[in-house]
C-alpha cells in the first residue's frame, strides 16, 4: 500500500501474505475473513481479505475482483473493488496469468485505491495485490463415494416404505 502517497509502493510499504484456510477460489464468494489470506499486519494492526461477490473471468479477460474487501484494525469493510491506478490495469479487474494446467503456477496482480473518506484514514491511497502460487483442481468424488450415497438413499427409501406398511 502506498501509505505515503508518493505513487510508488516501496519495500517498507509491502506486506507479506500467506494463504488462508481455502485460498482464492474462482467462482466463489468468501465472506469469512481468513479464508483467502491468513491475517496480516499493516502498521502493527491486523487485517485480512474477503470477497462480497464471486471472482469470475480468466486469463484472457482478467479476473473480476470488484468484490474484493479488506478488514483492518477493527474496520470490518474497506471496499477495494475499484480505483485501478497502474498502467495496464482496469478498475475491478486483476491481471491473471496461468497456462491452464492444474498443478501449474499462476500470477495475479491487482490494483485498487482505498475509497476517499474511508474511516481507515487511508482514503485515496493506492493498493497493489500480488499473489502467486499453484492452481489446485477441485477434488472429484470417486465412484465408490457415489455408490455409497446411492446405497444409503436406497436404504432410506426402504425404511420409509417399510414404515408406511406398518
Amino acid at each position: 500500500m502506498d501509505s505515503n502517497k508518493n505513487g510508488v509502493i516501496a519495500k517498507p510499504e509491502r506486506v507479506a501474505l500467506a494463504q488462508g484456510t481455502t485460498g482464492l477460489t474462482i467462482g466463489k464468494a468468501s465472506t469469512t475473513p481468513g479464508d483467502i489470506t491468513s491475517t496480516w499486519l499493516f502498521f502493527g494492526n491486523p487485517g485480512t481479505d474477503y470477497l462480497t461477490s464471486a471472482v469470475t473471468g480468466g486469463t484472457a479477460t482478467g479476473l473480476n475482483m470488484s468484490g474484493w474487501t479488506v478488514t483492518w484494525n477493527g474496520i470490518p469493510t474497506i471496499p477495494m473493488g475499484s480505483g485501478a491506478w497502474g498502467t495496464g490495469y482496469t478498475s475491478g479487474l486483476a491481471n491473471f496469468s496461468w497456462d491452464g494446467n492444474y498443478g501449474s503456477t499462476y500470477t495475479l496482480d491487482y490494483h485498487a485505491t482505498v475509497p476517499v473518506g474511508d474511516v481507515s484514514g487511508f482514503g485515496g491511497v493506492q493498493y497493489a495485490l500480488h499473489l502467486q502460487g499453484t492452481v489446485q483442481a477441485a477434488p472429484v468424488p470417486e465412484a465408490s463415494t457415489y455408490g455409497m450415497m446411492l446405497a444409503g438413499l436406497g436404504l432410506v427409501g426402504f425404511a420409509v416404505r417399510r414404515r408406511k406398511l406398518v
